[in-house]
Formats: C-alpha cells, sequence, structure tokens
C-alpha cells in the first residue's frame, strides 16, 4: 500500500531529543540468558501541552526507561538510563483532554520505539557478546494503571 496523506494520522511527532543517558558497566562478556535477571522501569511526565492561535494544540512529554540486567548470584549488572523529550502536534483535535491523551499514550510510544533502538545500540557497543532488547510495552495500560495510581 502507497504511504499517503490519506492514511497519515493527525497527531504528529515534530521532534525530539535525548535530555539524559546514562550507562554503568562492568561485563566484559554477556552471560548467557539463563544467567541473568532483567529488570525494566519505565514512566512518562513533564507533560506540557499548549493551544494554538489556528486551532489544534502542540505538547511535549519526557519518557524514561531504565534497563537493568545482572548476573545471577554475582554483582556483575549492566544499566542503562535514558530520558528522552518528544514534542507532538495535531492541528485538528478540539479538545486539550484528547491531546493529552494522544500524547501520553501515543506520544509516549513513539518515544519508546526510539528508546528501544538507543538502548539496543548502546548496551552493544558496552560489552561484547551481547544487547539488551526492550520488550514492547501496551502504552494504553501503561496509561490506566498511572491514572488510578494518581487517584
Amino acid at each position: 500500500m502507497k504511504l499517503d496523506s490519506s492514511i497519515q494520522s493527525d497527531f504528529q511527532m515534530i521532534a525530539n531529543y535525548i535530555k539524559k543517558v546514562n550507562v554503568s558497566n562492568n561485563f566484559l562478556e554477556l552471560p548467557p540468558m539463563d544467567q541473568l535477571n532483567y529488570s525494566l522501569e519505565a514512566e512518562y511526565d513533564n507533560v506540557s501541552i499548549e493551544p494554538q492561535e489556528n486551532g489544534g494544540f502542540i505538547g511535549s512529554i519526557d519518557l524514561w526507561v531504565k534497563a537493568t540486567v545482572k548476573e545471577k548470584g554475582s554483582k556483575e549488572k549492566i544499566s542503562i538510563l535514558l530520558v528522552l523529550n518528544g514534542g507532538f502536534y495535531d492541528n485538528l483535535v478540539k479538545k486539550e483532554e484528547d491531546f493529552e491523551k494522544f500524547l501520553t499514550v501515543n506520544g509516549a510510544a513513539s518515544l519508546y520505539g526510539i528508546a528501544r533502538g538507543i538502548i539496543i545500540s548502546l548496551s552493544s557497543v558496552s560489552m561484547n557478546g551481547g544487547q539488551i532488547i526492550l520488550p514492547m510495552i501496551n502504552f494504553f495500560k501503561m496509561k490506566e494503571k498511572k491514572t488510578a495510581s494518581e487517584q
């Protein structure tokens, strides 16, 4: 299928950048998977939304991801903390609440895809013989849990 404007989303990423990255590693080589414990944390915050004079909204969101892999029974580990910021725009959405939903679900999911690639790359160049591949996340469920915990 040819991708054209008829199927393009009104919600678009306009920019993103790395706010923070921290890599701590003392693996020379990544041990086999059955010898490892994985820990993953992810969160979005710093949601900012501004209405536009010509309609629609522009907004930004931070996504931070922390991946830690430890060798069982050892102090050896690699830990990567990454904070990304993304800017998004939608010129057709009418309500700020609707834009906020797009931003916290679609925006965070878009940034997470970028974070996955960065973490694969950083882990690959940080040690021999392995990489950290983050699992996919359901951001609808993440938003539900975050909303429930804030109430």
